[in-house]
C-alpha cells in the first residue's frame, strides 16, 4: 500500500508538470523572439561569470599535507640553519589541524642554508580548515621571517618543491638578466592570488678575486695558466697519487696548512712561478679584490636564465595569474637580447585548454555527422545541438556558485556534457517529427512531444544527477580534489534540461523554415520523401 500510495503521488506531480509543461510551450509558441533571446541573455551573462572563475591546471587539493621551505643567506652554516629550522617547527607544531612534523636540513646539492619542513595534518573529519585556509594562517605567521629565511609555503611534493608559477628571463648578460627578474618579481608580487614571488637568482658567498696585471705578467713571464693552477693547488690542494688498501682507493691530496692558504690575509707571503721556475711575489702581478659571484648560474638553450616563480593563493588560479602576469611583460621594455618564457605548469595549463578546446570541436563536428546522417539533413542538427551553449550555463554558474575552479577536471566535465545534454532535445525534435509526418500540424505537434516526452526527459536528467551526486559532494578528502567535474557535470544537466525545454520549442518552427527555404533554393522538393507517409498523401504536414 505506500509503495502504490507513493506511486500515485508522484503520476499525480508528473501529470500536473506535464500539464504545466503544455501550457507554457503554447505561450512559448506565441513568444518565440522573446524565448530565445532570454536565453541568449542568460548565455552572454554566464560568459561574463566565467571572467570571476579561477582557472587553473588542478584544483587545490585538500589532502592535509603540505610543506614550508627555508633558505637563508649564502655562508650560513649547518648548525645555525637547524636552530633557525627547528623555531617554525615549533611554531607550526602548535596549531591544533597539525598532526605530525618532520625536517630536513641541508640537500643534495651540498647547501647547508636551506631546509624543508614538511607538515600532515589531523584527518579533514577532524578539523575546520582546509590545507589551502591553513597555508594562508602559515604564510601569514612567517611574514617576519622574509627577509631571512625567505619561507615558502607550497603543497607536497616528495621529488622537490616547485612552484606552480614560472618563467624564464633568457640572455647572455646574467647582470642585465638578474635586474630584469628582479623587477618583474616585483611586479608579479602585486597580481591578485600570486604569493611568495621570488627568483632563484642569489648573490652568492663573499669570495676574494685575483685580479691579474697582462702587462707586469708579460713582463715578468708569468702565464695565466701558471699561476691559476699554483693559486688553485695551494688553496684547494692537488692529487698527485692514489693510496690503495684492501681493494679500495683513496685520493692523496696535497696542500698548505689552513693558515698558510688565507690569501685575504697573506697575500704579501703567495709567490707564483714564472717561465723560468723562478719564484715572483702574487702582489707583484695580481691584485685581490673582494666580491660576490653567483652561488648557481642556471643555463638553458645556449643562454643564461633567471627564473621568477610564486605560488598560488587560496583565492587565486594559475590561469588568471598568467594572464595578468602577460599583461605586465607586453608593458615591459626589455634590454637588448633579454627574453622570457612561461614553463611548468603555466606551460601545462595552456596545452590543456589548447587540447580540450580541440577535444570540443572534434566531438561538436562528429556529432553533427551523426545527426546529419540519422536525420538526413544539414539543417535539424543545429536544432539539437542548440543545447550545447545552454549546458555551459549551469557548467559555469555551478562553479561560480561553490567557488570551485576551471581546472582539468571541470574542463573533463564540460566535455563530458557534450555527449550527454544533446539526448532532451533528440527526444523532443524526433517526436515532433515523427507527428509531423503522420500529418500534425507543425506547431501541434511540438506541443505533443512536450508532453509525451517530458517524462523520459526528466527521469534520465534526475538518474544522471543522482549518479554525479556523490563526486559533486567530495565525500573524501581524494573526492574533493576531483569534485569541480561533478559540479560542473551536474549544473549543465541542470539548465541543459530548463533551457533545452524552452529553447527547442522556441526554435522549432524557425529552423524548420530555414531547412524549407534551402531546399527551395536548391531546386529540391519541400517534403523529402522520408517525410511523406503514406497514409497521409498529399497532406503538407505543417501549420
Amino acid at each position: 500500500y505506500p509503495v502504490q500510495a507513493a506511486a500515485r503521488w508522484f503520476d499525480g506531480v508528473m501529470n500536473g508538470l506535464v500539464n504545466a509543461y503544455e501550457a507554457v510551450i503554447r505561450w512559448i509558441l506565441s513568444h518565440r523572439l522573446v524565448s530565445l533571446a532570454g536565453a541568449a541573455l542568460i548565455f552572454l551573462l554566464s560568459i561574463v561569470l566565467l571572467k570571476f572563475i579561477r582557472i587553473e591546471f588542478r584544483g587545490h587539493p585538500d589532502n592535509g599535507f603540505y610543506q614550508v621551505t627555508l633558505e637563508a643567506e649564502p655562508g650560513t652554516s649547518l648548525k645555525a640553519m637547524d636552530r633557525m629550522s627547528r623555531r617554525v617547527e615549533e611554531q607550526l607544531r602548535k596549531y591544533p589541524e597539525t598532526a605530525m612534523v618532520s625536517r630536513l636540513v641541508g640537500n643534495a646539492q651540498g647547501e647547508p642554508n636551506v631546509a624543508m619542513i614538511f607538515v600532515n595534518m589531523v584527518p579533514f573529519r577532524s578539523r575546520k580548515r582546509t590545507t589551502s585556509a591553513m597555508k594562508e594562517v602559515v604564510r601569514q605567521s612567517l611574514t617576519p621571517l622574509t627577509a631571512s629565511l625567505r619561507p615558502k609555503v607550497g603543497d607536497y611534493d616528495p621529488v622537490g618543491y616547485q612552484a606552480p608559477f614560472t618563467m624564464n628571463v633568457y640572455g647572455q648578460d646574467l647582470v642585465a638578466v638578474a635586474k630584469v627578474a628582479e623587477e618583474v618579481k616585483r611586479r608579479f608580487a602585486k597580481i591578485p592570488g600570486m604569493v611568495d614571488a621570488d627568483t632563484n637568482f642569489r648573490p652568492g658567498k663573499p669570495e676574494l678575486q685575483v685580479a691579474l696585471d697582462p702587462e707586469r705578467m708579460r713582463k715578468l713571464g708569468v702565464s695565466t695558466v701558471t699561476a691559476g693552477m699554483e693559486l688553485r693547488g695551494m688553496v684547494d690542494g692537488v692529487v698527485p697519487a692514489t693510496f690503495r688498501e684492501a681493494g679500495l682507493e683513496y685520493d692523496i691530496r696535497v696542500r698548505v696548512q689552513p693558515d698558510q692558504r688565507d690569501l685575504a690575509e697573506d697575500w704579501e707571503r703567495f709567490y707564483v712561478p714564472n717561465m723560468n721556475f723562478n719564484l715572483v711575489p702574487l702582489a707583484h702581478v695580481a691584485s685581490p679584490r673582494p666580491a660576490q659571484a653567483p652561488a648557481k648560474i642556471y643555463r638553458q638553450n645556449r643562454a643564461r636564465y633567471v627564473q621568477v616563480s610564486g605560488d598560488i593563493g587560496a583565492t587565486g588560479g594559475l590561469g588568471n595569474v598568467v594572464a595578468e602576469a602577460k599583461k605586465i611583460m607586453a608593458g615591459m621594455k626589455l634590454p637588448p637580447g633579454v627574453r622570457y618564457e612561461f614553463i611548468g605548469q603555466s606551460e601545462d595549463l595552456a596545452e590543456l585548454v589548447r587540447n580540450i578546446v580541440i577535444a570540443m570541436i572534434l566531438a561538436v563536428l562528429f556529432m553533427y555527422l551523426i545527426l546529419g546522417s540519422l536525420y538526413e539533413s544539414v539543417v535539424m542538427p543545429f536544432l539539437i545541438m542548440l543545447a550545447l551553449p545552454l549546458a555551459s550555463i549551469g557548467a559555469v554558474v555551478g562553479l561560480g556558485l561553490t567557488r570551485e575552479s576551471m581546472n582539468i577536471f571541470s574542463m573533463i566535465g564540460m566535455v563530458m556534457l557534450l555527449g550527454l545534454v544533446a539526448k532532451n532535445s533528440i527526444l523532443l525534435v524526433d517526436y515532433a517529427m515523427q507527428a509531423i509526418r503522420r500529418g500534425v500540424p507543425r506547431d501541434e505537434a511540438i506541443v505533443q512531444a512536450g508532453r509525451v516526452r517530458l517524462r523520459p526527459i526528466l527521469m534520465t536528467t534526475t538518474a544522471l544527477i543522482a549518479g554525479m551526486l556523490p563526486l559533486a559532494l567530495g565525500l573524501s578528502e581524494v573526492a574533493k580534489f576531483r569534485r569541480s567535474m561533478g559540479i560542473a557535470v551536474i549544473g549543465g544537466l541542470i539548465s541543459s534540461l530548463v533551457l533545452t525545454l524552452l529553447v527547442i520549442p522556441a526554435a522549432y518552427s524557425w529552423v524548420d523554415n530555414l531547412r524549407i527555404w534551402l531546399r527551395r533554393v536548391a531546386g529540391r522538393p519541400p517534403l523529402r520523401e522520408v517525410d511523406q507517409d503514406p497514409s497521409v498523401a498529399g497532406r503538407p504536414g505543417r501549420s
